[in-house]
């Protein structure tokens, strides 16, 4: 293929033969006319030849373009199909507790040798008011905190704990706690909420999801080598679960 310096070339080997052919004093009409052919055939070629190149880049461009906004699109995919299964996970957790919560209060337990048609005992009464009251309670954090106002949030689960330190939903209150303080900034105070729900509910439906906030934070507070062990512990205790997979990742960035 013939490029712009080629065709200088050409043209001056093409000046050499005519500047022979004139002074040899044989040089014709036809002469003259088949240089100018090969001329002009010499420029066709060159500018075909720049043309498909400057098709073969844009098309190469093109592709590495294509390429990456693929890449891009499905990273993005990704990241939205894991947050909203979080989301649903979330939503899942708390349903459950809430369900179990409703079962409890809807079960009257009578005295002994009390009929079933017998009015409940005071004591009974007061204490399912005393706890559809912190049901109340903790819904309204709750709701605080799908609304984003995590400062109002925290103070109305630490207003829980206090009134309600006996109810199913107070694991669940710490866990939320450190996600509002997560979402703070907060990583500190964050780490403390996810540490005591790991040390003294070690049953809870969060505990896998509390330990990759936790190792995160730790993550942010340039703590590597604290979190590199919460993953490893993560992907050891908690196996197939999203979180697992989560820590997988978060370790490839520790290395």
């Amino acid at each position: 293929m013939l490029n712009s310096k080629a065709l200088a070339a050409a043209m001056l080997v093409m000046a050499v033969l005519l500047t022979g052919l004139f002074s040899s004093g044989c040089v014709t009409k036809r002469d003259i006319e088949g240089v100018n052919d090969r001329l002009d055939n010499i420029e066709r070629q060159n500018a075909e030849t720049q043309r498909l190149v400057a098709r073969m880049d844009s098309v190469i461009a093109d592709g590495a373009d294509a390429d990456r906004k693929l890449r891009a699109d499905l990273a993005s995919s990704v990241d939205d199909l894991q947050q909203q299964i979080a989301k649903l996970l979330e939503n899942y957790a708390d349903l459950v507790q809430r369900l179990d919560a409703l079962r409890r209060t809807q079960v009257v337990k009578l005295p002994p040798g009390s009929s079933p048609g017998a009015e409940a005992a005071p004591e009974t009464s007061t204490a399912a008011a005393l706890n559809a009251a912190c049901d109340r309670s903790y819904d309204s954090a709750f709701i605080l905190v799908r609304k984003g106002q995590y400062d109002k949030a925290i103070t109305g689960f630490k207003n829980f704990l206090d009134s309600c330190p006996q109810h199913q939903a107070v694991a669940n209150a710490y866990y939320w706690m450190g996600e509002c303080y997560y979402s703070l900034e907060k990583y500190q105070d964050a780490v403390a909420q996810f540490d005591y729900l790991l040390k003294n509910h070690k049953s809870s439906v969060n505990g896998s999801r509390a330990l990759y906030k936790m190792a995160r934070s730790k993550q942010e507070l340039k703590q590597k080598g604290e979190a590199r062990l919460l993953f490893e512990r993560l992907i050891k205790d908690y196996p197939r679960t999203l979180e697992a997979e989560q820590a997988q990742d978060r370790l490839k960035e520790l290395k």
